[in-house]
């Protein structure tokens, strides 16, 4: 048996709060593992509730991981109508996880209709098949959930709370970021 160190893996990251990393390898295409953005409290005296990305464990996480082929990260930026304190605290949380990877991991920090464009429009047909018009209605967190479910029926989608009804599409999404990261490494290096 090959140890884990051995096998070739790519990497998706969502880097949001409610993002996630995925692990996926290259030659099964099968998730090796999969976790929720790590948060910790953020020292803000007018936000105790506070979160932000948790360094040090996503440290240990990469560090597992550094023999990784290729890792997308999704591509943060300020978007019209959030508050400048998110897309602060969003772009400091991107910052962080670039950071670690750098040096480590070669990454591939790509746009989310970058991404969606390589990982969701070849499986809508598949999708459509599945939900008939009905697929028009999903939106774009949905639609990835679905994608991802789609694309690992094995796979049992964690839900955003314990107990909760609603799935992880942080999760989900960077299963299909590193979807891409496979299908990205596969086109350079076959």
């Amino acid at each position: 048996m090959t140890s884990s160190s051995e096998v070739e893996v790519v990497l998706g990251i969502d880097p949001g709060h409610v993002g996630g990393i995925c692990v996926l390898c290259v030659s099964s295409n099968k998730i090796l593992a999969t976790y929720r953005m790590p948060l910790k409290s953020a020292q803000v005296k007018s936000r105790p509730n506070a979160k932000t990305v948790d360094e040090d464990e996503i440290e240990s996480i990469i560090s597992k991981y550094s023999h990784a082929k290729l890792c997308v990260i999704e591509k943060q930026r300020s978007r019209p109508g959030e508050g400048h304190v998110g897309a602060f605290s969003l772009g400091f949380g991107y910052g962080k996880i670039i950071g670690i990877l750098a040096g480590k991991i070669p990454t591939l920090p790509l746009e989310s209709k970058q991404w969606r464009a390589i990982s969701l429009h070849p499986h809508h047909q598949t999708l459509y098949e599945a939900y008939g018009d009905d697929v028009v209605d999903l939106d774009g967190k949905d639609l990835s959930i679905e994608t991802a479910k789609a694309l690992h029926p094995y796979f049992c989608m964690p839900t955003l709370k314990p107990r909760g009804k609603k799935l992880h599409d942080g999760i989900a999404e960077a299963i299909l970021m590193a979807d891409t990261a496979r299908q990205k490494y596969l086109e350079s290096y076959s």
